[in-house]
């Protein structure tokens, strides 16, 4: 905390203490005068002094207490609010749910970007779900999809990931080819899935579900338990340092001069 700061936060106590001060004394002489003087035939007035001199010196203990205690509590809690408000603003996180499919917008999603970027498992239900959507979203002109699968030809990856969902390797090795052959199909409707489409395989267990349309991007974490849940799914935009994290970490798989990914569609010619 700045000293500018805690000097006008003493100035401002001690100002509230004189001013309690000055209004209790007058409280104080209400009361009094409300019983040294004769108030005969004036018996309205004399209680209208002391009932008011009362409320004073009521208002002054009440000021006191809040300025002593209350007060700083209260300070403490919005303060603390407060940053709490500017970290999230700062990470770029606008959404958070603990459904997954339910309460997100995927259509306006789709609809909102020619670029998109995903990164999970093979996503059966998910593809399946959004067939619609990526059928719309193949046929537009300009769009890009870069897709990022585990690498369905490394065997200690495949068992790795099959320990993770309680499935065998080989079906984890099916079901990834059924991912990249489902999106080729729908990107190659136009006959140009080369030019929309890449797919690249990552050489490690992905430790979470990665999308990103355009500016807004969602993440979803893996569970460690065996049965079907739902998972917390979190929406992030551009500018956050949430949304920059995921930004880099894709870009480190696909692109640069050694990106940590291998190409699988289109090959190299």
């Amino acid at each position: 905390m700045s000293t500018n700061r805690i000097i006008y936060q003493q100035l401002t106590s001690y100002r509230t203490y004189i001013v309690s001060f000055v209004i209790g004394a007058v409280g104080v002489i209400l009361i009094l005068l409300s019983d040294l003087i004769d108030w005969q035939g004036h018996l309205s007035v004399q209680t209208l002094l002391r009932d008011f001199g009362s409320l004073l010196i009521a208002s002054v203990a009440v000021a006191v207490v809040w300025e002593l205690s209350s007060k700083r509590a209260f300070y403490a809690e919005a303060l603390s609010a407060s940053r709490l408000v500017d970290d999230v603003a700062e990470t770029g996180l606008v959404g958070a749910s603990a459904k997954w499919h339910g309460n997100i917008d995927w259509q306006r999603l789709f609809r909102s970007t020619n670029n998109l970027e995903i990164l999970f498992i093979y996503a059966r239900t998910w593809r399946n779900t959004h067939r619609v959507d990526l059928i719309d979203f193949s046929m537009r002109s300009g769009a890009k999809a870069v897709i990022v699968l585990p690498d369905p030809n490394n065997d200690v990856l495949l068992t790795a990931i099959g320990q993770r969902v309680n499935n065998e390797a080989q079906e984890i090795k099916s079901s990834i080819f059924e991912a990249q052959n489902d999106f080729i199909e729908i990107f190659n409707r136009t006959g140009n899935a080369a030019q929309k489409l890449e797919i690249w395989y990552l050489p490690f267990v992905p430790m979470y579900s990665y999308y990103r349309f355009g500016e807004k991007a969602i993440f979803t974490v893996y569970q460690h338990r065996k049965e079907r849940i739902e998972v917390p799914t979190f929406v992030m935009e551009s500018g956050g340092t949430l949304y920059e994290f995921f930004e880099q970490e894709f870009e480190s798989i696909v692109r640069g001069e050694h990106p940590i990914g291998m190409k699988a569609f289109p090959a190299h010619e």
